[in-house]
């Protein structure tokens, strides 16, 4: 997301820069530095930390930042690249694929090991009569 300055992060969040400060000090929220080096807070720790904030502030407040801000490659700015979300979708789509894979190949060795735990356990009638050793003949 963009990144602002500290009074606009404490305009935006109808808080004070002092209490931004505080914040900082206590540990409860990040504070870097934007391309001149001065103290900037990225939006989206803004709203981690306070949670909503003015819509429109936040579009101007980007738009200011845009020029210097580099956006990664999957960024939604970029509309002819795939988004961060038809990645996801797909990956949710091969993960399901290979579920039922799994799943298939699951039942496969299931029936698998019940044929052999059929043969393995199956007791056969004797088809001849018993051998009687040749001693007993005498």
């Amino acid at each position: 997301m963009a990144l602002v300055s500290i009074s606009e992060a404490a305009r935006l969040t109808k808080r004070s820069r002092t209490t931004i400060y505080r914040y900082r000090d206590e540990g409860k929220i990040s504070i870097s530095s934007d391309h001149q080096g001065n103290p900037a807070i990225d939006t989206s720790e803004l709203l981690r930390v306070f949670g909503e904030i003015g819509l429109n502030n936040v579009v101007q407040a980007a738009e200011q930042v845009d020029e210097h801000h580099v956006t990664s490659e999957y960024d939604t700015v970029h509309h002819g690249k795939n988004t961060e979300n038809t990645l996801l979708k797909e990956a949710v789509n091969r993960l399901e694929a290979e579920l039922d894979e799994a799943k298939r190949r699951e039942a496969w060795l299931q029936g698998q090991m019940e044929r052999l735990t059929l043969l393995l356990t199956h007791t056969s009638t004797p088809s001849q009569t018993p051998h009687t050793p040749w001693w007993r003949f005498w």
